[in-house]
């Protein structure tokens, strides 16, 4: 049974991206782990708690969890689908970590807001943590977006290698959905394009229990360009790889390519390559 893990933190992005996950868990048949971190101070700085302090935040954690656990199945209606809960004490850095090494999820779904305050950005950097750590595909789902099915998947890659693309697992997802996959190359200009076509072909190639549709596409900003092919394809998920020090670290520190990761359009989920 594939497990998916959803941590949260009871606003009303997470609630959001609970419900998504439900509602996936029931379309694939998997089941869901609600995670809460009762976040310890982390540098001497902030104000310690005393030890009562942390017990009222843990039962009050526990009875949040209790609740939106109640409310996911309130939802699900007659569909079957197991809900578990898990509050820890610690950072949601290593508490997330530890919950995968157990869990071993499919995917990990993550909300994310819009900023515009200081607790919207703090939410923001857990996610930015996970998209740069994660040893599991992270699925960040944006603010509002409600489950529709997953009927076309993209995959934004960069050629630099096609051999660390994960193809069974894009295939698995492929076939798991029923979805069109479609490999997206933004090129800087017409000589990247021109290069980049036999390495696109290569890569399709890998591909034996599907066959992937190709999108080229010129724009100066790498990550202007995947957003707008992730609107002209209509995608219901774009898959982006996260390789240490490689394409999508280059792209992250742009300051263009934080409102992709914080704000993406379409769900977006950060896989490992299979080269690290």
């Amino acid at each position: 049974m594939k497990t998916l893990i959803v941590p949260t933190d009871f606003s009303p992005a997470a609630e959001n991206a609970a419900i998504y996950a439900t509602d996936l868990g029931i379309a694939i048949q998997a089941d869901l782990l609600l995670l809460n971190v009762v976040q310890i101070p982390v540098t001497v700085v902030e104000v310690a708690l005393t030890e009562n302090e942390y017990e009222e935040m843990l039962q009050e954690a526990i009875k949040s969890l209790a609740e939106l656990r109640a409310q996911l199945l309130v939802h699900a209606g007659t569909a079957k689908i197991t809900i578990r809960t898990k509050v820890v004490v610690g950072t949601i850095e290593f508490e997330l970590e530890q919950a995968c090494k157990q869990e071993k999820p499919y995917l990990v779904i993550m909300g994310t807001k819009e900023a515009g305050s200081t607790e919207r950005l703090l939410i923001g950097s857990n996610t930015l943590y996970a998209a740069r750590n994660m040893h599991y595909p992270l699925f960040i789902i944006p603010q509002n977006m409600k489950y529709g099915g997953i009927h076309h998947i993209g995959l934004a890659c960069d050629l630099e290698t096609i051999y660390d693309v994960p193809v069974d697992k894009l295939q698995e997802l492929s076939k798991l959905f029923e979805a069109t996959l479609s490999i997206i190359h933004i090129s800087k200009n017409k000589a990247e394009e021109l290069a980049s076509t036999a390495p696109l072909h290569l890569l399709s190639h890998r591909f034996k229990e599907c066959k992937p549709e190709l999108y080229y596409s010129i724009n100066e900003n790498i990550a202007q360009g995947i957003i707008d092919a992730s609107d002209k394809l209509h995608l219901d998920m774009l898959i982006i790889l996260n390789r240490k020090l490689d394409f999508f670290q280059k792209l992250f520190h742009k300051s263009s390519s934080k409102p992709l990761i914080l704000h993406p359009v379409v769900p977006l989920v950060i896989m490992q390559s299979e080269l690290v």
